[in-house]
């Protein structure tokens, strides 16, 4: 039996990298073979990411000028928060008093229009004396 070489079954080494690297499962562009490396490369160097970071966990320091610097900006978007809904309840209270003078002028002027006498019009019907 034959025995086989590398680039007949598909894998082969980069010089450089000192990997392995299955061709035939990759894409045949050498940009997805180039790419796959240099990540594998990064992964072993650097670790992979898992979302933590062992050393910030580990910085009392860091934490806790950190968690100050989060509780100001926090409490300044709350304060922002609460001033913007003071603003809406103000504005919404002015509107409301501006309505209810409107109201209350209606009305007047509804009941001073009811005392006044009414005036034949030209063709019989009644019409109500205004001022």
């Amino acid at each position: 039996m034959r025995e086989k070489d590398a680039t007949e079954t598909g894998i082969r080494h980069r010089s450089g990298f000192g990997t392995k690297i299955d061709t035939k499962s990759r894409t045949r562009s050498g940009i997805g073979v180039t790419k796959s490396v240099l990540v594998d490369e990064a992964k072993k160097v650097c670790g992979v990411n898992k979302r933590t970071n062992v050393t910030k966990k580990d910085n009392e320091c860091l934490n806790f000028e950190v968690r100050k610097v989060v509780s100001k900006k926090k409490k300044a978007w709350l304060d922002l928060l609460s001033a913007k809904t003071n603003h809406r309840v103000q504005r919404k209270d002015i509107l409301k008093d501006k309505l209810k003078d409107a109201e209350r002028k209606i009305s007047e002027m509804l009941t001073l229009n009811a005392k006044l006498p009414e005036r034949p019009a030209a063709d019989g019907a009644r019409e109500p004396h205004y001022v």
